[in-house]
């Protein structure tokens, strides 16, 4: 068995561990809702992991097209990103469950209560449906705004930061000198029909007149053929120095 598919398979029980945990809080979530809705939240819930899983197996055992590549790492990440930041809330939530046993079990063993007070305090005790809804609402803030700024093409919002940096002794030689820095093009998930909005970034840099402009990594996905669609638009900066990693 190879180390890359060793590697895969326990990262899949790793997630398939945190799956199990966090659909408690789907359950709890959902605890008022009608026997049907929770069994499509549940389906829901594990295609949806079972989605990332597959992918993950997809991209790296099987040869597949960029675009479909993309897609499925996209989707995966999305996915994990949801269940990355909805954790913490239900992981808070048995840390309070505990302590609270912890207490409840004390008074027992110091004070015991009567049967009708150990069974109501035993009811209450259940997972929290208040933090399970935060935990899921949690989660599925990076899922929404990422996935809002993809389909909505915002990634085509270029806009110009401008930094002042001071260093201590720099020679005079150096002052005011304006460096322009461009990073993660990745120009394999740039979209053709965008041509114009990548031409404008462009445009927007230059602008700004720089003294040197650094390409600062990954300017392709995987291979160097992504950019050659892309070198009339790139090829427009111009600048004293260029530089690219």
């Amino acid at each position: 068995m190879s180390d890359s598919y060793l590697r895969l398979i326990v990262i899949s029980l790793v997630m398939f561990a945190a799956d199990l945990y966090l659909f408690q809080a789907v359950k709890a979530a959902f605890r008022k809702y009608s026997e049907k809705t929770r069994r499509i939240a549940g389906v829901i819930f594990w295609f949806l992991s079972a989605v990332v899983i597959i992918a993950m197996f997809l991209v790296v055992f099987v040869t597949l097209e960029n675009a479909v590549r993309k897609a499925l790492m996209l989707t995966a990440i999305l996915l994990v990103l949801f269940k990355f930041f909805a954790l913490p809330a239900l992981i808070i939530d048995d840390l309070r469950r505990g302590l609270v046993l912890l207490i409840r079990w004390i008074r027992k063993k110091f004070n015991p209560p009567a049967k009708e007070e150990l069974k109501e305090a035993e009811r209450k005790i259940s997972r929290s449906e208040f933090l399970s809804k935060a935990g899921l609402l949690i989660g599925a803030v990076p899922l929404t705004t990422l996935g809002y700024g993809i389909v909505s093409n915002s990634v085509y919002d270029y806009r110009v930061r401008r930094v002042t940096l001071k260093f201590p002794n720099l020679p005079k030689a150096f002052h005011g000198l304006r460096i322009a820095q461009l990073s993660d093009i990745h120009a394999g998930s740039l979209a053709g029909k965008h041509r114009n909005a990548v031409a404008a970034g462009i445009e927007l840099l230059l602008r700004e007149k720089p003294d040197v402009a650094f390409f600062t990594g990954d300017l392709v996905n995987d291979e160097t053929a992504e950019m050659q669609n892309w070198t009339s638009v790139f090829e427009k900066l111009k600048a004293p120095w260029v530089f690219s990693r």
